[in-house]
């Protein structure tokens, strides 16, 4: 008879797989829009692959495409080749892969023991960001398992040193940069942490900077020829041209307005007008080279906002990153009546009350319970950090770092849709950080039943 443990795997991926379809069933039927504006964009773009064989922006004007990376395109090309432009098979896809991550979330803790690692799977089966991004079209879920996958990859290889695992992390890291380039600077960042990690192990060089190699080449083989295509068309090694509009519309343009008591649209436009003119000299035909122009006057204009509206703007973003509930970034839930948060200005709590007090009742009761959950996930992620770092300072070191990372890359533009990648290995944390509370409840109560025994 297999033991209750077992039961348990099978069970919890069948769960998080219909929690999944269920969701995405609730959404078709509501009647809800499964393109948004960014969705637009891929979707156009892969049926403009499979038309033209080639990667263009989606627009009528079909240019060649730069301000996305291919990856989630080819995904949504390859399941229309096989079913036609309908959205079913991208949902149904995207559920399957999305459980695919609460799987890979438990493997990343299973070192602990197989109840971390059942526990783990608990929590990312009902995580809600997680439920939500899986229903719409967009890169979320497939850049959220790819992370996975690399961390995972790159957890056995510490520990074991073999090459598929070094391979697997840096294939999965390569793949997640296809999908989205705000993984790219971890390409380098864990191939040094992985040969440093193998050399404190076993001491030798050799190993250790082979391993860093193997990574470093499993990841670059994914995203060179995109590279090669944009230096064939552009002269340029960018991955995208995304970083000058969101540098300047929205980085800068959230300091602006935190400055001058403005919304970040307001501030957007101001800052947009102030370079009309230098874009305007500058040659249209290369996209790249207007990108590099923007993120220059971006940041010739960060650099005149005063530093207590930075520290201000980017204090408020890590506070949305770290405690703004999931919940209220479902679509049902947006959808309800409340005015726009990104309309309002003043300090954080004013605005966050000036919009609660102007919201629909449901909507008020969804964001307090919604906070007091999200805030009692942190508070296990935070305590299961700490552990990492007493039994595993290396691996908890890591854990630390891939969090600020996404913190401070999404800056002052935060909330619970950007916090995804970090809940990759917060939820693991989360579940580190259960069973250590469970084991300490156990303890007392055993040392409580033995005393009354006396």
């Amino acid at each position: 008879m297999p033991s209750p443990s077992r039961i348990v795997f099978p069970v919890l991926i069948v769960a998080a797989l219909l929690i999944r379809l269920a969701n995405t069933l609730w959404l078709a039927l509501s009647g809800f829009d499964m393109l948004d504006a960014d969705a637009v964009v891929y979707w156009s773009a892969a049926g403009q692959f499979l038309e033209h064989g080639a990667f263009l922006d989606g627009s009528l004007s079909a240019l060649p495409l730069t301000e996305r990376m291919p990856g989630y395109i080819l995904f949504l090309a390859a399941l229309r080749f096989i079913f036609g432009a309908e959205f079913w098979p991208v949902l149904l896809a995207q559920a399957v892969i999305d459980t695919a991550s609460v799987v890979v979330s438990g493997l990343i803790v299973r070192r602990f023991g197989r109840a971390c690692m059942l526990t783990a799977m608990a929590l990312a089966g009902l995580s809600i960001n997680q439920i939500s991004q899986a229903g719409m079209i967009l890169t979320d879920s497939l850049f959220l398992f790819c992370l996975l996958l690399s961390l995972w990859g790159a957890e056995r290889a510490t520990a074991t040193g073999g090459w598929r695992w070094i391979l697997l992390a840096g294939f999965a890291i390569g793949m997640a940069t296809l999908v989205r380039p705000a993984s790219l600077p971890l390409i380098a960042c864990m191939a040094a942490g992985a040969g440093l990690t193998i050399f404190l192990r076993n001491r030798s060089w050799l190993q250790s900077t082979s391993a860093a190699f193997m990574m470093l080449c499993a990841s670059i083989a994914v995203i060179l020829p995109w590279q090669i295509r944009n230096h064939a068309l552009f002269d340029s090694w960018s991955l995208t041209t995304q970083s000058g509009t969101h540098l300047q519309n929205w980085v800068v343009a959230e300091i602006k307005a935190t400055a001058d008591g403005t919304t970040r649209a307001e501030a957007a436009a101001q800052l947009q007008q102030q370079s009309a003119a230098e874009m305007a000299l500058i040659a249209a035909d290369n996209p790249f080279q207007l990108s590099a122009a923007q993120v220059a006057m971006a940041k010739r204009q960060l650099s005149e906002q005063p530093l207590g509206a930075i520290v201000q703007t980017y204090l408020r973003g890590a506070a949305l990153f770290l405690a703004a509930p999931s919940i209220l970034f479902d679509p049902r839930v947006r959808a309800l009546p409340k005015p726009s948060f990104d309309g309002t200005t003043g300090p954080l709590p004013q605005r966050v009350g000036r919009m609660l007090s102007q919201s629909d009742p449901r909507y008020v009761a969804l964001a307090g319970i919604g906070t007091l959950v999200h805030l009692g996930y942190m508070a296990l992620a935070g305590w299961g950090l700490i552990i990492l770092c007493r039994r595993h300072p290396w691996a908890g070191m890591t854990a630390i770092l891939w969090v600020l990372y996404f913190l401070l890359l999404t800056g002052p533009v935060s909330g619970a849709k950007y916090r995804l990648p970090a809940e990759a290995v917060l939820t693991p944390c989360a579940a580190i950080a259960l069973q250590w509370l469970w084991l300490r409840a156990n303890q007392r109560l055993i040392a409580l039943f033995s005393k009354n025994q006396r």
